[in-house]
């Protein structure tokens, strides 16, 4: 469903569908970076939020990851501190004063996710957000990382 007029596509919704039937478990999980507050704003411009009873087999999960401006002011934040905690010699106060590893948290929580439902739970996962370029391709490629064997060695990491 998209914006306020409430939008469908039968055709994404076919789609989906045949996305959750060809999984292993039959169903979809739809991974939403965004947070609730982003969906609201997003229908109120006229984008929107599937509804999970139009996806046959899928399920719905926001992620609440901030949008790439809350990113940078959010790194920002973190890098004065850590300029000012050189100044006072409080080790601390960069860690306290940014909500940066908070951030993260969110985006490692979220790709965790995404490779649990693909490999653990033979789940089909679609992820996005708002727009596309900077929380959905994170999110793909560290679930992608995580579920390549190489790559949780050093050197498959490194190579």
């Amino acid at each position: 469903m998209v914006g306020l007029s409430n939008r469908r596509s039968p055709l994404d919704e076919r789609l989906l569908a045949m996305y959750a039937k060809s999984s292993n478990s039959g169903r979809l999980v739809i991974v939403d970076a965004r947070g609730q507050p982003a969906v609201i704003g997003n229908r109120l411009q006229g984008k929107g939020l599937e509804h999970s009873r139009h996806y046959s087999g899928a399920r719905i999960e926001l992620c609440n990851i901030g949008n790439i401006h809350t990113m940078r002011r959010s790194l920002t934040t973190l890098l004065s501190a850590l300029q000012r905690s050189e100044a006072t010699g409080d080790p601390y106060e960069g860690g306290r004063a940014a909500p940066w590893l908070g951030h993260l948290s969110a985006v490692l929580a979220a790709s965790l996710r995404v490779a649990r439902a693909l490999h653990e739970e033979g789940e089909s996962v679609l992820v996005h957000c708002s727009d596309g370029f900077d929380r959905t391709p994170q999110l793909v490629c560290l679930a992608k990382i995580m579920l390549d064997p190489a790559f949780r060695t050093l050197d498959g990491f490194c190579g």
